[in-house]
Formats: C-alpha cells, structure tokens, sequence
C-alpha cells in the first residue's frame, strides 16, 4: 500500500519557491497571504489544504486534513513503512494516476494531449517498471527506439517512426510524471531531464492567402454561418476555437470590436468544452468596416446564443467544423490551405497596413511581443536603409570643430591619411 501527502493549494506541475510555501504555512488567513496566483489551484484556500492518497483494495483513496502534522499521523497509521521506501517501488502506472489526479490547472486539450503521449508511446515501455528504476540511460534509449519506430507500442497500434514533435511531447509527458515523484520523495531526482532530443527538421510551412483566395472559400462555403466564419477568420486573425466559441453577445458592432473571453476545446477525457482562451487571457480584437453587412445578419439573435452555429442551431466543434465548412469550401475553391492559414494572412496584412508588433501582439493574442516576432519576423520589412538615411547628418564641419580634441576620432583620422 502506497501513501502520499500532497497539498491542494499550490501548484504541482511548477516549482513552488521555498520561501511561498513558508509564507503559506505561517499566514492564519490563506486568502490573505501575499502568494501569487501562477502558484495558487483552483482549490486554493478552500477547505483543507493537506491530503492523504493511498491504495486499498485496488482502489485510490483519499482524506483531507488542515494541518499537515494530522495528515502525517494518520498516514502513519495506515502504513508505518518510510514513505521514501514505499513511495520508490510505485508501478510507472500508478503514479501516473496520482499525477493526473493534481492536474487542476491544466486545459482539458493539455491532459487530453498528455494522456494520449503516455497511453500510446510511455506506458507500453514504463508502465509496470518502478519509477526508482528508471535511469537516463534507459530513457535515452526509449527516444532512440521512438525515433527508429521500434518502440513499444499498445495492441492494435501499428509502430512508426515519431516526428521529433512527438517525441518532444512523450518525453514532457514523462519529465511532469517523474518531478511529482521527485517531489512525493518516490525517487530522489528526475532522470528524464538533460535527454538528447531529435531536432524539428521542419519549419512550420506558412501560407498567406490572396484577398481573392478569400472571398472564394467563402464563397464556395455549405453555409452562411460558415462563409462569416472564413471571413471574420480573416479579417481579425483570431483562432478557429476563439471563432467558434463566441456568442452574439460578444460583438460589438458599435465600436466594431469582439471580445474573446472563450475557446472552444476538448476536456480531458477528451470531449467537446468551452475553455479559456490561449495562454489564459481573455482580449478584445477590432474588425474592418466591410465585415459589418457579413456579420449583421448573424447578430439579430439572444446574446447567449452562439454566432457562429451548427445547421441544427447548436456550436459547432473544431474538427466538425473543418470536415464540414472549410475542407468543401477548400476542394470547391481550389485554394489549399489549412485554416490556421487565415490568421498568418490577416498578420500578412496588419504589417501591411503599418501595424507594429505590439499591436498585432495584442490582436492576435500571442503571450509577447518576442513571440510575434519569432513567428512573424519575415514579414516586417528591412528598415536598414531607411534608418541609417534618417539619422542626424554629422558630415561637414562636424569633424573640423571637434578637431582640437586630440583624442577626437575624426581627428585621428584625418592625421592619419596626411601624407
């Protein structure tokens, strides 16, 4: 029987700073403690802050408790074995589901991505080894057979060599896995960190739409609700989730702006949900006057209402969307391009149009500016030139006057091509 005693108030899957988790322990009112909120769960302050998990009759188990001394006594009294001892012979398996168990502050798609990686590429390697017997040499082999194709795979499951995203991504899945066993003492450090990992070989490929192309995918689009969809895609560069999580009661055809505050998602167990945007963070976005007549006829509904909606009125999902909407509007155009194609065309435009990084930042939702540029950096223009023409003329007598300084480069140099 395994027992572990983990906190529900602050953040497992970050580094929690030492002198936060005094500052928490010292304060009679949580809520008043100066903890920043990147460290805090959902379940922050609520309740009991200490829990005990342990197996019993093949089934996890759980009590919560305030203090940590009387969470320790009673795990004291289900098991007197060394946590350390115990905790390092757990199944790989098993601490998986006690790690998903602290995924609190996650997006659904996030533990639906991880769940997949472990299901599909770590489980069939690790899934009935000891975490304590898990080295980084094993582990670096592990990425060399997932980088061949040869590594396990579950039943059913054809092997194939992995894209160095992939394995990026299995290789996370199991970094996250193995700190909280470091951290629940199961093991005494990570030995998934410091692993060579294959280079991206590819550079995502970006394709900047025509305002023709445009017009024809909407065009040729099944639906009217599905032609605004392409067209408000374009000309705000706002996600394919962000456009089809919005309500009528988030546009405002006054000022012609939309607010984002929702994205359409995947849950954990991987089913359709509303979540928060990208990075988090709702924002507001502005859209041109010619998208007023597109959108008009979509906002004479309930606020509540989606804005973008299914032939039986519902919301539409991402993948229903594309195989529905834009893969016909795709093939009867005769334009090839993905979706996520919309947003690098509304960025080719905005830097047309004179926008400056910032701006366009704040349009399209990224978490920086250095993030804009690294995705976007070719479309802004070489300014070189044009700077170093701009810049205040020193030429003439500039180096004459400033001649009676011997230490003066102008006079230097001038000495130095006398003959």
């Amino acid at each position: 029987m395994g027992i572990i005693i983990y906190d529900r108030w602050l953040r497992h899957d970050i580094t929690i700073p030492s002198d936060i988790t005094r500052l928490l322990s010292r304060a009679r009112d949580p809520m008043k403690a100066a903890v920043p909120d990147k460290y805090r769960t959902r379940e922050y302050g609520k309740g009991g802050r200490w829990v005990v998990d342990w197996r019993a009759d093949g089934r996890h188990r759980k009590r919560v408790f305030h203090k940590r001394a009387d969470a320790e006594t009673f795990a004291a009294s289900l098991d007197d074995t060394p946590l350390p001892a115990m905790a390092g012979r757990h199944r790989f398996r098993d601490v998986v589901d006690l790690w998903a168990d602290t995924l609190l502050d996650i997006k659904g798609s996030t533990q639906a991505r991880y769940a997949r990686d472990l299901t599909l590429h770590v489980l069939p390697a690790f899934g009935d080894t000891p975490v304590e017997d898990l080295d980084p040499d094993r582990l670096q082999r592990w990425v060399a057979l997932l980088y061949r194709g040869t590594a396990p795979v579950p039943d059913g499951v054809k092997a194939r060599p992995l894209s160095a995203e992939s394995i990026r991504g299995a290789v996370t899945a199991v970094r996250l896995v193995l700190d909280y066993a470091v951290k629940r003492s199961m093991i005494a450090r990570n030995p998934a960190v410091g692993l060579r990992l294959p280079r991206k070989n590819t550079v995502e490929r970006k394709t900047f739409l025509t305002p023709d192309e445009v017009r024809s995918l909407a065009a040729h689009a099944p639906t009217e609700p599905g032609a605004a969809c392409i067209l408000t895609l374009a000309a705000t560069g706002m996600r394919i989730g962000e456009a089809l999580g919005l309500n009528v009661g988030d546009v405002d055809a006054t000022s012609r702006r939309i607010h984002i505050d929702r994205t359409v998602t995947v849950d954990r167990d991987g089913r359709s949900a509303l979540g928060l945007p990208k990075n988090g963070k709702p924002r507001t976005v502005a859209y041109p006057a010619w998208l007023d007549p597109v959108l008009a006829e979509l906002l004479d509904r309930p606020a509540s209402a989606p804005l973008f909606t299914a032939p039986r009125g519902g919301r539409w999902t991402v993948n229903t969307w594309r195989n529905r909407v834009w893969y016909p509007a795709s093939r009867a155009s005769g334009v090839e391009a993905r979706v996520h194609d919309l947003r690098h065309t509304y960025a080719s435009w905005a830097v047309a149009a004179g926008a400056d990084v910032k701006t366009l930042q704040r349009q399209l939702g990224h978490s920086s500016a250095s993030m804009t540029l690294d995705v976007y950096a070719e479309l802004f223009p070489d300014r070189l030139d044009e700077v170093a023409s701009l810049l205040p003329d020193l030429g003439g007598g500039a180096c004459d006057t400033a001649a009676q300084s011997p230490s003066n480069s102008c006079h230097v140099t001038e000495a130095a091509n006398r003959p």
